[in-house]
């Protein structure tokens, strides 16, 4: 997954995250958020508690959305992502 996020040519990375404890996010799972982030645009499905205590912004993310989806959303945090990166500026 590192590998192609990586990727020049990927856009977008739409990731599912379960995670150890359902309260808190682990100082090492906040760790490799931030790395999979840094690497491509990324939006993160969890349907754990602690999704609702953090911002996306804190973690590197474009967005976490609760799962299951609402699909208007995500199709609308996808569609947002990838005009981002389309944007010149």
């Amino acid at each position: 997954m590192r590998e192609a996020a990586r990727d020049p040519a990927t856009g977008l990375v739409l990731a599912d995250f379960w995670g150890t404890s359902h309260a808190r996010l682990t100082p090492c799972e906040r760790d490799q958020i931030r790395e999979l982030a840094s690497e491509a645009p990324t939006i993160l499905l969890t349907a754990r508690a602690w999704a609702a205590s953090i911002e996306a912004e804190e973690l590197g993310l474009v967005c976490i959305l609760p799962k299951p989806p609402v699909l208007d959303e995500l199709v609308a945090q996808v569609r947002r992502c990838l005009n981002l990166a389309s944007d010149p500026d």
